[in-house]
């Protein structure tokens, strides 16, 4: 099958966007930190916090506004389903879904996808944010918040809707955005 000439991540150019355009990874959240729940914003954790050394990686939460640490939004277990990219959109093909799951959380210490490239849902709490505007890390830990003028190396998202059509679900208020990738 040949490659794909242009990719159609937003549904720009028929119905469906292509889930198959996602990168997720698995990483264990922090031993010592806390229970993440999808749509999180994480950050690497490196040694000596990273108890493990570098395998299995482990994320963590931040209060460090604009961390260029930041590597990706907590992810949808793959049991919701096989096209359910993580950080769900909802129904798979269904651009416009509301969340897969009502809050689903990962215990500190558990292995959870982290979703480090693609269209994810994204917690942003209860933080203005105009669609397509930079999102970074806030002063509140697994939050994003937007900057007008973010440092490089520090935008972990282009946020796709405006709070104004943010879900909350599981007590998390998020919004699609696309995860940047590193």
């Amino acid at each position: 099958m040949p490659t794909k000439q242009i990719q159609n991540v937003a549904g720009a150019y028929g119905l469906s966007p292509d889930f198959q355009d996602y990168q997720t990874e698995e990483f264990q959240n922090n031993p010592s930190g806390t229970t993440r729940t999808v749509g999180d914003v994480v950050i690497a954790l490196l040694p000596p916090n990273n108890t493990t050394g570098y395998y299995p990686p482990q994320v963590d939460g931040t209060t460090t506004a604009a961390s260029v640490y930041a590597i990706g939004v907590v992810g949808e277990p793959a049991s919701n389903g096989p096209d359910s990219p993580a950080g769900s959109l909802g129904t798979p093909g269904v651009f416009t879904g509301t969340p897969g799951t009502s809050g689903t959380t990962f215990v500190k210490g558990s292995s959870m996808p982290i979703v480090t490239r693609g269209i994810a849902r994204i917690n942003i709490a209860g933080n203005t944010v105009a669609q397509g505007a930079f999102l970074v890390t806030s002063t509140t830990t697994g939050v994003a918040a937007a900057s007008a003028t973010p440092t490089i190396g520090t935008v972990i998202a282009v946020a796709l809707d405006p709070s104004t059509n943010a879900i909350t679900v599981g007590g998390v208020t998020t919004i699609r955005a696309i995860i940047k990738g590193s």
